[in-house]
């Protein structure tokens, strides 16, 4: 699938310019319930580091609006299941972000097909996950 070097070189990138996240919707009224979804996200000036990306690891990159005096960014997302596959080839290797990746890859273990219907049990679990992501991903301090 990928090779060493390329996940070294991955878990690199991610540890200085990634970001592990847990989103979570309210619920409203066609959902009873909250629904997570989960990304990986890597942001850099370089469009050549972001070709690498999509060709090594899929996804896809976009231009982030443009801020006054500052290079032009590239946001490269990954998804889900896909993500989480990126995450566990990386982990040998992370150092920065390997608490959060644990916590990425446990939390989609609990995600089936579609992740609507599940136990209270299965909810309580994705909600503790995400709260200690919150934690872990929290500034300052």
């Amino acid at each position: 699938m990928w090779s060493k070097e390329q996940l070294i070189y991955m878990a690199g990138i991610f540890d200085g310019e990634g970001s592990v996240n847990i989103e979570v919707q309210a619920p409203r009224e066609n959902r009873k319930y909250y629904y997570y979804s989960l990304r990986i996200i890597l942001i850099n000036t370089n469009k050549d580091l972001m070709e690498w990306l999509v060709t090594s690891f899929g996804g896809k990159y976009s231009e982030r609006k443009k801020i006054e005096k500052r290079k032009l960014c590239y946001r490269w997302a990954k998804c889900s299941r896909e993500a989480a596959e990126i995450l566990e080839a990386c982990l040998p290797y992370l150092i920065v972000k390997k608490p959060q990746a644990l916590l990425f890859i446990e939390f989609m273990q609990t995600m089936g097909k579609t992740g609507w219907f599940v136990s209270d049990e299965t909810r309580s679990k994705r909600q503790f996950l995400y709260d200690e992501m919150r934690k872990l991903n929290k500034q300052g301090d």
